[in-house]
C-alpha cells in the first residue's frame, strides 16, 4: 500500500471525496465498527443510521476545515467526545472506531 502524505491540503482533497460518497462512506464505517465491536451498536439502536452518517461527515468536515488551528480542533473534539461519552461510548471503544475508519481508506 502506498503511503499518503498527510498534509492539510491532502486530508482536504481527501474529504471533499468523502463528501462526493458520503452515504457508502457511513455505511461502510459503521458496518466495520460493528463487525470489530459488536457492542457498539446498541449504542445506536434509537439512532437513525442515515442521520447518524450525516452526523459524522459533519464531525469529520469540522475537524479538515479546522485542522490548521490545532487550539479550535481541541476544544471542538473535546466537546464531542464529552457529548459522546454521555452517549455511552467507551474509551475502549476509540481504537476500534479509528481502526474502521482507516479501513475505509485501504487500496
Amino acid at each position: 500500500m502506498a503511503e499518503i502524505d498527510l498534509n492539510a491540503e491532502n486530508l482536504k482533497y481527501i474529504f471533499a471525496e468523502i463528501e462526493k460518497k458520503q452515504a457508502s462512506f457511513a455505511g461502510r464505517f459503521y458496518a466495520k465498527l460493528f463487525e470489530l465491536c459488536p457492542e457498539v451498536e446498541e449504542l445506536f439502536k434509537s439512532v437513525g443510521m442515515e442521520m447518524q452518517g450525516r452526523m459524522i461527515i459533519q464531525a469529520i468536515g469540522i475537524g479538515i476545515k479546522n485542522i490548521e488551528n490545532l487550539d479550535d480542533l481541541k476544544v471542538i473534539f473535546y466537546s464531542l467526545g464529552k457529548r459522546h461519552r454521555n452517549y455511552g461510548v467507551k474509551p475502549e471503544y476509540y481504537p476500534y472506531i479509528g481502526t474502521a475508519f482507516c479501513s475505509q481508506f485501504r487500496l
